[in-house]
C-alpha cells in the first residue's frame, strides 16, 4: 500500500494520494487514540502508609494521652457527657473504634459502637433495654456499677446533627426531646455510658442535650501531636514508619516539620498518612527521595495530597464521571453526604454502567463506603472538603454548577423538561434516528462505490471518475460522502443522547424528528444532485440551530437554560446561514462554469477542502453537543428548576 501511494504521488494522481493519505492518517488516529487509553503498570499495593483503609486491619500509631483523657472523662463524673472534639483527620474515629475498643475489651467491658445513623431510635431503644436487663442480672455495688457499665460511642456525631437541621421544626424537637432523654436515662440510672464525637465546629449543636453536655475547655479535644515535640510516642511512631520509606533521618525529619502546617504546628494524622503513601507509591517508581523532594518535586504539603489524589482518578475506569460522583457525594462539606445509586443516576445524567464502575472502584479504592442500607457516602469527611474544593478547578464550570443544584438539599425540585431515568432508559428510545440514518449510510455507500450506475442527475462536466478496475468507486463522490456521512453521524447522535430524552409536546417531537429527516433529505439531493452537498450541509444545521432556538422559548425553563441554548442556537443558526450561503453560491458557480473534465477536478479539489473542513467543524462541535460530557451538561441545564437553589 505504501508503494501504491508513492506511484500515485510519483504520477500526480492527486484522487488516489488522497484516499490513500486519509487512509493512513485515520489508521495514524487510531494508533495514537489506543496508546494515550493505556494505563501504566499497576504498581505494588502499599505496605507501609495506607490512608482510609478499614480501622479494623489499620497498624495504628499509639496515641496514650489522648485514651488517658477519654478514659478519665468517661469515669469523672456521672452527670456529664463525656465528648471527643477536634479537626478532621486528627484521629478520633482511630481512637474510638480501634484503640478504645481494645481498650475496654482488655477490661472486659462491654462496648458498643455507631457511627451509622439511619433507625437510631430503634438502634438505641433496643441496646438501652438489652443492657438494662443484663445489668438488673448482675449485683455490683454502685460505686463499681459505673467503672464496669458499658460504654456506647457515638462517633461522627456530625452526621446526626446535619440530619437534624434538614428536619422541619416539629420533628427536630422531638427528635431532639427523645435524644435528651434517652441520654440522660442512662447517665441517672447508670446502665451504660455514652461518648459522643464530632467535629469541633458541630460542638454547640449539642446544646439540645441540655446541661449534661460538658463546656468547651471540659471537653476531650484531639489534636495530633506538635512537630516540636520529639519525644512524644505518636511522633516517634510516624518517624519510624517514614524511615522504612525513605531511609535518612534528616528527609524524616523535613517531612515532619512540613506536616506541621498551621498555627497550631500539630500532625494530622489522615494527611501523614497520605502524604507517606505518596512518597512510598514515588519510591516504588524508583524515584530518589530526599529532604529536598516534598518541596520540589510533590510541590510540598498540599502538592503531595494532590499527587495522591490524582494517582487515583487517573486510574479510574473514567476519570471525569468519577470526579462527578465524588463533587455530588461532597455537596456538603461539613458532613458526609449519602445518596444512593438510583439518585446518583437520576440526577449525573451520565450512562448507568460508567457510574456503577465508579462506584465499584471508589469502593475499592476506600474512598467511598457503602452502607448495609445500599447508600454511599465518603469514607472521611476530610474528603468532603476536599473534593468539593478539587471539583472546581477539574470539571466544567456547567457540569459542577449542575451537580451542586441537583445534589443540594435532601430532594431539589427537578424540571418536567428531560424524561425521568426510567424512559431515557428505554431500549427503543431514540431508534427513531438509526432507522432513518442506517439505510441512508447505505445508499450513500451505494452510491461512493457507484458501480457505474447513472446516479447523477445533474452531470454537467462532472463525469465519474473510478477506481478499481474503472467500475468501482467514484472519486468524484468520495468528498461528499465524508462529509455528510460526519454530519449523519452528528445529527443521529444529537438526536438520540438529547432530543429524544426531553419531555416535549407533539408538535416538539415532531421538530425534533424533523432535524433527522431534513438531514437525509440533504444527504439524498447531495447524490442526485452533487453540486447541492455544502447547501445541503448548511440547511440542515440552520433547522437544527432553529430547534435550539426553540428549546430556549420552551416556558417555565430556566433563565440559565435559556442563556445556554439561546447561545447555541443563534451562534449555530448564524454559522450555518453562512455556509448556506456560501453552498449556494457554490451551486451557482458549479452549474454556470463546471462544463469540461478539468473544470470537474478543480471542482472535485475545492470539494475535498471544504469537506476536510467540515469534517472538522462537527469534531470541534461534537464535544459541546454529543459526546457524553456535552450532553450531560445540557440535559443538567434542563432538568434544573425556574425557581430552584441558587448557586
Amino acid at each position: 500500500m505504501f508503494g501504491t501511494l508513492g506511484q500515485a504521488v510519483s504520477n500526480r494522481s492527486w484522487p488516489t494520494t488522497a484516499v490513500y493519505g486519509a487512509f493512513f492518517i485515520a489508521l495514524g488516529v487510531l494508533a495514537y487514540s489506543q496508546l494515550r487509553q493505556q494505563k501504566p503498570p499497576n504498581l505494588p499495593p502499599n505496605r507501609t502508609f495506607q490512608p482510609f483503609i478499614e480501622t479494623s486491619i489499620l497498624d495504628v500509631w499509639p496515641r496514650p494521652l489522648e485514651i488517658d483523657n477519654i478514659l478519665q472523662a468517661l469515669n469523672k463524673s456521672s452527670t456529664v457527657l463525656p465528648v471527643v472534639v477536634g479537626p478532621s483527620g486528627a484521629g478520633k474515629t482511630v481512637l474510638l473504634r480501634r484503640i478504645l475498643q481494645e481498650e475496654m475489651y482488655s477490661s472486659s467491658i462491654s462496648y458498643h459502637y455507631i457511627d451509622e445513623y439511619s433507625g437510631l431510635r430503634a438502634k438505641l431503644t433496643n441496646l438501652q433495654a438489652e443492657l438494662t436487663k443484663n445489668a438488673s442480672k448482675k449485683k455490683i455495688a454502685t460505686a463499681r456499677r459505673r467503672a464496669n457499665s458499658p460504654v456506647i460511642v457515638l462517633d461522627q456525631f456530625e452526621q446526626y446533627l446535619a440530619h437534624l437541621r434538614r428536619l422541619d421544626s416539629g420533628k427536630r424537637i422531638a427528635e431532639q426531646k427523645w435524644l435528651r432523654s434517652c441520654i440522660q436515662g442512662s447517665v441517672k440510672h447508670q446502665s451504660c455510658r455514652f461518648v459522643i464525637s464530632v467535629r469541633s465546629e458541630w460542638y454547640y449543636d449539642l446544646r439540645c442535650l441540655g446541661d449534661i453536655v460538658p463546656g468547651p475547655s471540659e471537653c476531650v479535644t484531639i489534636f495530633g501531636p506538635q512537630v516540636d515535640e520529639t519525644s512524644d510516642v505518636t511522633r516517634v511512631a510516624l518517624a519510624a514508619r517514614l524511615e522504612k520509606v525513605v531511609r535518612a533521618d534528616r528527609t524524616v525529619e523535613s517531612v515532619i516539620t512540613a506536616l506541621g502546617r498551621g498555627s497550631s504546628g500539630n500532625l494530622l494524622m489522615l494527611e501523614a498518612q497520605i502524604i507517606g503513601a505518596t512518597i512510598e507509591r514515588e519510591q516504588l517508581l524508583g524515584k530518589s527521595i530526599d529532604e529536598r523532594y516534598l518541596e520540589i518535586e510533590l510541590g510540598g504539603v498540599e502538592g503531595a495530597i494532590n499527587s495522591y489524589f490524582d494517582g487515583v482518578l487517573h486510574d479510574a475506569p473514567d476519570p471525569r464521571v468519577t470526579m462527578k460522583v465524588l463533587c455530588a457525594l461532597s455537596v456538603h462539606t461539613n458532613f458526609r453526604q449519602q445518596e444512593s445509586l438510583g439518585e446518583l443516576l437520576d440526577r449525573v445524567f451520565e450512562e448507568p454502567e460508567k457510574v456503577r464502575k465508579a462506584l465499584e472502584y471508589l469502593v475499592l479504592r476506600r474512598l467511598v463506603v457503602e452502607q448495609p442500607t445500599a447508600r454511599y457516602e465518603l469514607a472521611h469527611d476530610y474528603l468532603a472538603v476536599y473534593f468539593h474544593q478539587k471539583s472546581g478547578s477539574e470539571l466544567d464550570p456547567t457540569e459542577r454548577d449542575n451537580v451542586l443544584y441537583h445534589f443540594q438539599g435532601d430532594k431539589p425540585s427537578m424540571s418536567t423538561h428531560v424524561l425521568p431515568r426510567s424512559h431515557r432508559s428505554e431500549p427503543r428510545r431514540g431508534k427513531f434516528a438509526l432507522a432513518i440514518m442506517i439505510p441512508l449510510v447505505f445508499v450513500m455507500t451505494v452510491r461512493l462505490l457507484h458501480f457505474s450506475l447513472p446516479w447523477p442527475q445533474v452531470a454537467t462536466g462532472l463525469t465519474p471518475q473510478l477506481l478499481w478496475v474503472n467500475s468501482l468507486f467514484d472519486i468524484t463522490y468520495l468528498p461528499t460522502y465524508i462529509a455528510h456521512l460526519a454530519w449523519a453521524i452528528y445529527g443521529a447522535l444529537f438526536y438520540d443522547r438529547f432530543f429524544s430524552c426531553l419531555d416535549e409536546t407533539s408538535a416538539q417531537r415532531l421538530f425534533s424528528r424533523f432535524t433527522i429527516v431534513n438531514l437525509a433529505l440533504g444527504s439524498l439531493a447531495s447524490i442526485l444532485v452533487p453540486y447541492v452537498w455544502l447547501l445541503a450541509i448548511g440547511w440542515g444545521g440552520l433547522v437544527i440551530g432553529l430547534k435550539l432556538i426553540s428549546i430556549a422559548k420552551i416556558r417555565n425553563l430556566n433563565n440559565t437554560a435559556k442563556v445556554r441554548f439561546g447561545r447555541l442556537g443563534i451562534v449555530a443558526t448564524t454559522n450555518l446561514l453562512f455556509l448556506s450561503t456560501l453552498g449556494a453560491i457554490g451551486l451557482w458557480v458549479s452549474l454556470r462554469y463546471v462544463k469540461t473534465p478539468a473544470d470537474a477536478q478543480i471542482w472535485v479539489y475545492f470539494s475535498c477542502l471544504f469537506s476536510a473542513f467540515m469534517v472538522y467543524t462537527c469534531s470541534a462541535m461534537s464535544p459541546l453537543h454529543v459526546q457524553r460530557k456535552g450532553v450531560s451538561q445540557l440535559l443538567g441545564l434542563m432538568a434544573r428548576s425556574r425557581s430552584g437553589v441558587a448557586l
